[in-house]
Order: structure tokens, then C-alpha cells, then sequence
């Protein structure tokens, strides 16, 4: 008998972009399904669309006012009913094989930690796919997050990790994997792209932190891990990657070489720098 897979949702605000996603989760070829989505604190029509959901896989849950993504992906995962879970952000969406793809991969026997993908981004009406390394382990993921931000799981792994952390300003996705991989470092990359990354400029991308709040959760992660120097100056990296664009200071360049002189550090970071010139 297949075992049921949870699906979550969180949402605030995005309504047209959130009747995509529901639909590719709709669409997915596996059936034994449920879909939990999170209405956080939505002032749009999103409330109108969730009524009018009457598929008895959803589960629709509306908080009173807005208490934040990590929150709200905790309040999900309690609420879940699966024995996998996976998310799914509002602005992306699945291709129809994807949770199908993790199910066949996936082998009780090998006691996997969690599965991730290769995927596909979308700006501009271009796309382009993102292949996934087919090993990863923790110092990988100090480097940058190289597996996507949604992975396919056993809810219990989750909650064996103290599932997402809400003292976390940012990077929530990124604390979740690296203790899932401290805990258990045997992942499977499922070699298909399954999953749409809609990266379009829009004002009300989650992704557009400021710097301070980026520069807390760094802080905030290095203290929880109890990172040594050499984990931490790869770490800060992210902070100055392409992904977030943010000025480069001076201070950023004394955060990197305070914490001293690693070799092994140093192609990463004029990798990462070289990127950040030539974007």
C-alpha cells in the first residue's frame, strides 16, 4: 500500500501565484496526497481561494495575523498527517512526476537522512536547469546551499531535529538541512528536475532581506553549531554571494580574515568573489 505524502504550503499575499502551485500539486501523478496550506496573515484574495478548495486532500489553515514562514511551516508539519513530507513555496511549483520521483527512489533499508533534486529556474521567460551535486555533506552546505530549499523527508527525521527553527531571522532552510545531515549524512539526489524556482523580479520576494537581518541569522547559526573559524569564514560567503547582491564593505572583508588564514578556504572564496564581480 503506497504511504501517504504531505505537501506544505506556506502563503501570504501571493494569491495568483498560489493557484499555480496548488494546481502542480494537484497535478502530481502519485495520488496518495495531502495538502496542507498556511494562510499567513493574507490581506489579498487568498482567503476567498482557500474557501473555494474543496478537495478533501487539503487542509487549510489561516493564522489570525502573521507570525512568519518558519512559524508557519512548523504549524503545517504538526499538522500533517504523512509519513514523507515535503514543501513547496508559493511562487514555485512541481512538474507532475515529482513526488512519484522521490518514491521510487527512495529505500527504507538505506535509512535516508532526506532526498533532494535537480531543478529549473525561471526569470525572464528564460529557463534554465540547476544540476544538483551527487554528494553532499556538511562543510558543502557552510559553502552554499547547493541542494534547493525543499527536500523530500520522513516527518519524523524533521521532528528528531526539533523540525524548523523559529529563532532563526533567516536561513531557515539552510539550519533544517545541515542538522539533518549532522544527524544523518546518507542523502540521495534524485537525478531529475522536478522542481520550478520562479526567481522573476518582484518586490515582495522573501529572498530580499536586508543585510543586518542575513548578518544575524549568520551569527545566530555559527553560535547554535558551535562553528570553528575555518567553518565560519565559509559560512560568511553566503552573506556575500550573488544571491543576495548586497554592497561589499570593508567590514565584510575584516568578518572573512579575523577569523585567520585557511588554505583550503581560500579558492572558495575568490570563487565566490569572482562571481560576485562578474554578475
Amino acid at each position: 500500500m503506497s504511504k501517504l505524502v504531505s505537501i506544505y504550503i506556506t502563503t501570504k499575499n501571493r494569491s495568483n501565484l498560489l493557484r499555480r502551485a496548488v494546481k502542480s500539486v494537484f497535478d502530481q501523478t502519485y495520488k496518495n496526497i495531502e495538502i496542507i496550506i498556511v494562510d499567513d496573515g493574507s490581506s489579498d484574495d487568498t482567503g476567498a481561494f482557500l474557501d473555494n478548495l474543496k478537495d478533501k486532500r487539503v487542509l487549510v489553515i489561516k493564522n489570525n495575523f502573521s507570525v512568519g514562514a518558519q512559524v508557519s511551516r512548523n504549524i503545517a508539519l504538526h499538522a500533517s498527517s504523512g509519513h514523507y513530507i515535503t514543501g513547496l513555496d508559493d511562487d514555485d511549483y512541481f512538474s507532475p512526476d515529482r513526488v512519484q520521483s522521490f518514491i521510487d527512489f527512495w529505500d527504507d533499508d538505506c535509512d535516508f537522512s532526506f532526498l533532494y533534486s535537480d531543478s529549473f529556474s525561471i526569470k525572464s521567460g528564460e529557463i534554465k536547469r540547476i544540476d544538483r551535486p551527487n554528494h553532499v555533506c556538511a562543510m558543502d552546505i557552510l559553502k552554499s546551499n547547493c541542494i534547493g530549499n525543499q527536500i523530500f523527508t520522513k516527518k519524523s527525521n524533521i521532528i528528531e531535529v526539533g523540525c524548523f527553527d523559529e529563532e532563526m531571522p533567516a536561513w531557515q532552510d539552510l539550519d533544517l538541512i545541515y542538522s539533518l545531515i549532522l544527524k544523518n549524512n546518507k542523502i540521495g539526489h534524485v537525478n531529475k528536475a522536478t522542481y520550478f524556482f520562479d526567481e522573476n523580479d518582484r518586490i515582495d520576494r522573501i529572498s530580499k532581506k536586508n543585510k543586518d537581518r542575513i548578518i544575524f541569522a549568520y551569527n545566530a547559526f555559527c553560535k547554535k553549531f558551535n562553528l570553528n573559524k575555518k567553518e565560519q569564514q565559509l559560512l560568511y560567503m553566503q552573506v556575500m554571494s550573488p544571491n543576495y547582491n548586497f554592497k561589499i564593505e570593508m567590514s565584510d572583508f575584516s568578518t572573512i580574515f579575523s577569523k585567520g588564514f585557511f588554505v583550503e578556504n581560500l579558492a572558495h572564496i575568490l570563487k565566490t568573489l569572482m562571481r560576485r564581480w562578474l554578475v
